[in-house]
């Protein structure tokens, strides 16, 4: 199990439970991170901030800057209707 290779990215709270020496991370997750610039980022993140609503902020504010696409949940909202 342990020598697995990891997918996908390391879940926040895993890297959160980490970074606050609350947790330990599998050795598949460490190799991922030495592997993956946006998961180091994150465990930097969680190292520098005081809480877990810090690092969604600093987290929230990258994302916003991205260049990339996102799904507007606020704008998309009127096209989903509950029919109860």
């Amino acid at each position: 199990m342990y020598l697995r290779r990891y997918s996908g990215h390391v879940p926040l709270h895993r890297l959160w439970s980490f970074a606050t020496r609350q947790g330990d991370l599998v050795l598949p997750e460490h190799a991922h991170i030495l592997d993956c610039e946006e998961c180091r980022l994150t465990l930097r993140a969680c190292l520098n901030s005081e809480s877990f609503g810090s690092v969604l902020l600093e987290l929230k504010s990258k994302d916003d800057t991205a260049d990339r696409t996102r799904f507007d949940f606020q704008q998309n909202m009127g096209e989903h209707k509950n029919h109860l």
